[in-house]
């Protein structure tokens, strides 16, 4: 199985991407609906959104890019637990992120926060959620829980994993992992098995002694394998040709647990890969 087969790489291009400010604040008490605006907090060159997306009927929260005709879902939210309804907001308050739902108790959609009190978030361009303390350092970011997709300058850490969406538009747990093990192995494993060299479909085979590698998305659509000083040991993936213009790579686990290249247009024509 060749490896750049195991994962989507999408790009796309902006003309408007290097004329906005790097950062929007989202101060506490923002909150977002459902169904009456706003709906989203968007990135400062409006390439990413997070908020709420339609799932069937119902809604669930993420993380997304702003692809044309749909768009293109990057992260979830509690990928697993039940869509919302329409009466749903989101609120940033001084401990998290919290959903709400009526007649459903809180739900904290940012995880487990620092002792020290959220005082702002931003929907960065990168696609990266981060939530700050009040000396503007990040205490919690969506990069460092990644569902089925990193982004460019997104690592994939020892010990963690991206699952395949159940299908092209239900974004829970599927079938497949994709595992950065803590022996340096990076390999894809059917879900729900023992994880074991007999239950991999393919590996790279970088599991050697005293090696602590994380997988990483450079801009320029590369991925590699890196160790702990940033020195790349092995390659995964070339980077794609673009044509023109700023481009926005993703890697995806597909719902089949692998993946062809798809070139997907978003705030312009599409660069071929």
């Amino acid at each position: 199985m060749a490896v750049i087969l195991l994962f989507l790489l999408f790009l796309f291009t902006s003309s408007t991407a290097t004329a906005q400010p790097k950062h929007i604040n989202i101060t506490l008490e923002s909150s977002l609906s459902a169904t009456t605006q706003p709906t989203s907090w968007l990135s400062p060159s409006r390439l990413f959104g997070f908020g709420f997306y339609r799932e069937g009927t119902s809604f669930k929260v993420g993380i997304w890019l702003e692809t044309s005709p749909n768009k293109t879902t990057v992260w979830t939210a509690n990928r697993d637990d039940p869509p919302v309804s329409g009466n749903s907001t989101l609120v940033l308050m001084n401990n998290g992120l919290f959903l709400k739902t009526a007649g459903v108790p809180d739900m904290i959609i940012s995880g487990n926060i620092s002792p020290l009190p959220v005082y702002s978030a931003s929907m960065l361009d990168s696609g990266n959620l981060v939530l700050y303390n009040s000396d503007y350092k990040s205490i919690w970011e969506s990069f460092n829980y990644p569902t089925d997709t990193i982004l460019w300058g997104q690592s994939l850490l020892p010990n963690n994993q991206l699952f395949s969406s159940a299908s092209e538009t239900d974004h829970s747990t599927g079938g497949f992992q994709l595992s950065m093990q803590t022996d340096s192995n990076l390999v894809l494993y059917p879900k729900d098995t023992g994880n074991t060299p007999g239950d991999a479909y393919w590996a790279t085979g970088t599991n050697k002694p005293g090696n602590t590698l994380r997988l990483q998305l450079y801009q320029d659509g590369s991925l590699y394998l890196v160790n702990a000083t940033g020195y790349n040991t092995s390659i995964v993936a070339r980077r794609a040709v673009a044509n023109n213009g700023i481009v926005i790579y993703r890697a995806t686990l597909n719902v089949d647990g692998i993946s062809a290249c798809i070139p997907t247009a978003s705030h312009g024509a599409v660069s071929q890969q």
